[in-house]
């Protein structure tokens, strides 16, 4: 705890691994964004069986492949960095700022990973156009109903 040279060597080491997992998880990220895309596009391509699918199931099956390419090449990386910030150190002021609650929650800082969510916007086009392959099945419905 008090060695400095174990503690630099410690420190510059969970930097490298943050640095090295960075792109990658930014690279998941996209590659979740684009996923979520291909899987909407396809239900909706699905709806329209008398028309060609304008996107190939190939596309959508090698995203997620390259998606689960990447979540392996961060996990041991990702299990090193848990590791060594698993370990912490408080001094006897802190404990007793915290009414000596020893609860490791209390002390360590924990780094959540970024987590993908679809932006509002798209979101909303995507509920529109939903409700617009909605409106056609109800007018279809209806001329059948009716007779027409």
């Amino acid at each position: 705890r008090f060695d400095k040279g174990f503690n630099d060597i410690r420190y510059s080491r969970i930097e490298e691994l943050r640095k090295s997992l960075a792109p990658m998880k930014a690279e998941r990220l996209k590659l979740q964004a684009e996923a979520n895309r291909l899987q909407f596009e396809t239900i909706l391509d699905s709806r329209n069986s008398n028309t060609e699918s304008q996107i190939p199931s190939s596309e959508l099956s090698n995203i997620q492949s390259r998606l689960s390419n990447i979540d392996s090449r961060i996990s041991l990386p990702q299990a090193e960095l848990d590791r060594l910030t698993r370990q912490f150190w408080v001094t006897k002021e802190q404990v007793r700022a915290n009414k000596y609650d020893l609860s490791a929650s209390r002390y360590r800082q924990v780094e959540a990973d970024a987590v993908y969510h679809e932006k509002p916007s798209v979101t909303l086009e995507r509920l529109a156009r939903l409700e617009g392959v909605m409106l056609d099945e109800i007018n279809e419905l209806k001329k059948l109903v009716n007779g027409e």
